[in-house]
């Protein structure tokens, strides 16, 4: 009788225990680090945006972009006929891809 009540005891500082050390970091640093690379990436990309629209001969930047049948491929297609890329100074070629062998090989090379 007296091993159990020893074991429950054990157990039970190893959970509170077990439970303080999990509450003992609240990861403010790290998502401090992650907001800041968030608004960095945000600034390059409106830098970017920013010099392609305002090229001086007005053209727009064109390239080729690949994708499959997926739904989550949709939001080119919207950007496309409310004229967002041409705001951003690109012109995108958008190129079907269903052979997943090539489609995958693109992904991982």
């Amino acid at each position: 009788m007296k091993m159990k009540k020893f074991l429950a005891a054990v157990l039970a500082a190893s959970m509170v225990i077990g439970m303080l050390a999990g509450c003992g970091s609240d990861g403010s640093s790290e998502s401090r680090k992650e907001a800041e690379a968030e608004t960095e990436m945000e600034e390059s990309n409106e830098e970017v945006a920013a010099e392609a629209a305002d090229s001086s001969d007005g053209s727009l930047t064109e390239f080729k972009m690949t994708y499959v049948t997926w739904v989550g491929c949709a939001p080119l297609f919207i950007a496309q006929e409310k004229g967002f890329f041409e705001e951003h100074g690109i012109k995108p070629e958008l190129i079907l891809n269903e052979d997943e062998s090539s489609g995958a090989s693109l992904l991982y090379s």
